[in-house]
């Protein structure tokens, strides 16, 4: 296959960072309502997720865009269940979590169950650490086992 074949395999944009690879593809128009569909795959290792883009996106941002989503996912433990800490807090009271059976609520529910079972089997600490080690003395995750 030739380099200019355009039935072949040809990424828009790519960006390399570190060990892990993102490209900008076309997957052409929708059939529903004619919009440009881009999606950006990710490749790290043997890992591969793939990104559908709004139809708004800007291929021009692909650099910046890619920048902040590596940037996600390389978040640490103790940043990301301090964030979930604080998403739960919103919809904490005194009388309890809300049930409104949203997909929201299910998924605080779900991660504030697994957050807690982590705690008893003394494994919360260590991931909610920002020692490489994990060793505390007090963790602020107590509201778990409450």
């Amino acid at each position: 296959m030739s380099e200019d074949d355009s039935s072949g395999y040809n990424p828009l944009r790519e960006s390399k960072i570190a060990d892990r690879r993102y490209e900008l593809l076309s997957r052409g128009q929708c059939s529903c309502c004619g919009e440009h569909i881009l999606e950006i795959w990710r490749w790290s290792g043997a890992s591969f997720a793939r990104y559908r883009l709004p139809p708004q996106f800007d291929p021009d941002g692909f650099d910046k865009y890619v920048e902040d989503l590596d940037e996600q996912f390389l978040q640490s433990s103790a940043d990301i269940l301090a964030d979930f800490y604080q998403e739960l807090q919103k919809v904490n009271s005194p009388e309890g979590i809300e049930a409104d059976f949203s997909y929201e609520f299910k998924l605080i529910e779900y991660g504030r169950q697994r957050a807690s079972e982590l705690q008893k089997l003394g494994y919360l600490d260590v991931l909610t650490s920002p020692d490489p080690v994990g060793l505390r003395t007090k963790s602020r995750y107590d509201w778990l086992s409450s």
